[in-house]
């Protein structure tokens, strides 16, 4: 059973659709503010339950160059 109620948890549907709650993390500190405790672990179930997605852009080597990175993809 969770520990949100309906309308917390379409708020948060909401707010990470949104892209206003990117990460577990930021969903913690979500609940945290509405004077409910999660673990990360316990978010994630959260996460899982509700179909919500992490939205954590991979990170990009330091000398990765975006023009020879244009020109592999079209073929040279």
């Amino acid at each position: 059973e969770s520990w949100l109620s309906e309308e917390q948890e379409a708020e948060l549907t909401a707010k990470a659709e949104a892209g206003e709650i990117r990460t577990i993390r930021d969903g913690v500190e979500w609940a945290t503010g509405h004077g409910i405790e999660y673990t990360y672990w316990g978010m994630r179930s959260v996460f899982y339950r509700l179909g919500l997605k992490k939205k954590v852009p991979r990170q990009k080597a330091p000398q990765a160059s975006a023009e020879e990175q244009e020109a592999w993809k079209k073929g040279g």
